[in-house]
């Protein structure tokens, strides 16, 4: 069984490398200090964003919330808009590194593994997600959006390339053209859902239904029947 409450964006991760054995020996309790301090900073960003909207973050809160100064925060991550998007790329990368970690368990396509990891995420924490896709899709942050959207489409471009290299994918060629095609579905159903227009369970069914048509439009045969198997448990 996968434990979901692993895959909530919140869950702390490792924001900088770990040093060298000779780095820890003599600065690795300070290396720690500020990872610490980065993962506060970092829960308090999402706690602000789920109270006061994306827009309406600030140094000043973020400190008071982190228990750190404001030159703390300019010092480890910099200004306001790289603590907000240091925060959503690690939650991204946390949901990522799940649905990859629940494919090769379950024997699934990473792709809907995704999917289905996006949409659990959303549901458990809804006013933040509203918030940060509202923030994304309305292009509040120009910035964001371009960072969002990369990642997006360079992570289920890999993806599909290590199915391809598995034998599981046809079609080879149009691979980058999927990956842009799915991504696009990603966003543009949750941009759907944070702007009220359909409720939590039609989001799943979009995403499922418009992922993994795509999907089984350039599978090979025994990668589409595993599709096939997996859309028809949900």
């Amino acid at each position: 069984m996968i434990d979901y409450s692993n895959i909530l964006p919140s869950e702390p991760i490792l924001p900088v490398p770990p040093p060298a054995l000779a780095q820890l020996r003599s600065g690795g309790y300070r290396w720690m200090q500020q990872a610490r301090r980065r993962a506060l900073i970092f829960a308090a960003a999402r706690q602000l964003v789920t109270e006061d909207g994306y827009d309406h973050v600030s140094i000043r809160r973020l400190a008071e919330r982190s228990g750190v100064t404001p030159p703390t925060i300019y010092n480890l991550i910099g200004g306001r808009g790289e603590v907000l998007h240091s925060a959503l790329k690690e939650a991204f990368n946390v949901k990522a590194s799940f649905a990859a970690a629940r494919a090769r368990i379950e024997n699934i396509n990473p792709v809907l593994a995704y999917a289905d990891t996006l949409w659990i995420c959303l549901s458990r924490e809804p006013r933040y997600s509203e918030q940060v896709i509202i923030a994304v899709t309305r292009s509040v942050d120009r910035a964001l959006t371009r960072m969002i959207t990369g990642m997006s489409t360079a992570m289920i471009l890999g993806w599909l390339e290590e199915l391809r290299s598995a034998g599981a994918m046809r079609r080879t060629a149009e691979l980058p053209r999927v990956a842009d095609l799915i991504s696009r579905q990603l966003i543009t159903s949750v941009a759907i859902w944070a702007n009220g227009e359909i409720c939590l369970q039609q989001l799943r069914k979009d995403l499922e239904i418009g992922v993994g048509l795509m999907l089984l439009g350039i599978a090979e045969p025994s990668e589409a029947l595993r599709i096939e198997a997996w859309l028809s448990r949900h």
